[in-house]
């Protein structure tokens, strides 16, 4: 809760990057990341609406480990008590994993970094499911954990956590358009639909 606060303290300057993905996949994202650890309160739920529906502690906890970071403004508004919106520099998530050399480069500009070519420093990797990086004429990945795959979100989830989300995402996009700032194409589409 205090991280704006301490950063504003060491880096008055800083220049803060927010990455907007869809709350709804990086919540059920984060809970598949903590089955992948065998956190044995997860496991002992069976699933992610169990979570969203149950009452204790233990299982609360891991409940507003998923969803909170999806709570853009709320967290935006913080950060916003210490840096001004000049220095807040947001992305689309699902356009950085779609194009991420042109999201780098442009988040270089908008830094002030030399040019760097992202371009021929990443590639796709088919058996990853993700970009890497290319040293040499190979490519080097992350550990196993980054492109694990895991089973799709039902449906039912899906729509239930588009419901829990749907106040923020307003929220957000009401920011976003207020500031005149980007919507992200995945917040169009949801507030669309």
């Amino acid at each position: 809760p205090n991280a704006a606060r301490d950063a504003f303290a060491l880096v008055p300057e800083a220049k803060i990057v927010v990455i907007l993905y869809d709350p709804s996949k990086r919540a059920y994202s984060w809970y598949q990341h903590i089955l992948s650890h065998n956190d044995s309160v997860a496991l002992s739920a069976g699933s992610l609406n169990a979570i969203l529906d149950a009452e204790t502690p233990q299982l609360r906890k891991i409940r507003q480990r998923c969803i909170s970071g999806g709570r853009y403004t709320h967290h935006l508004d913080r950060w916003l008590e210490y840096y001004p919106l000049s220095n807040l520099i947001l992305i689309d998530g699902e356009r950085l994993r779609e194009e991420p050399a042109v999201v780098l480069a442009e988040l270089n500009e908008k830094l002030g970094l030399p040019f760097f070519d992202y371009a021929s420093s990443i590639r796709y990797s088919s058996s990853k499911r993700f970009f890497c990086r290319i040293i040499g004429s190979k490519t080097k990945c992350l550990g196993g954990g980054k492109g694990r795959v895991y089973p799709p979100m039902s449906p039912e989830l899906w729509s239930r956590l588009n419901d829990i989300f749907l106040q923020d995402n307003t929220a957000l996009h009401k920011f976003l358009v207020k500031n005149r700032l980007p919507v992200p194409k995945w917040l169009q589409l949801l507030l669309e639909g």
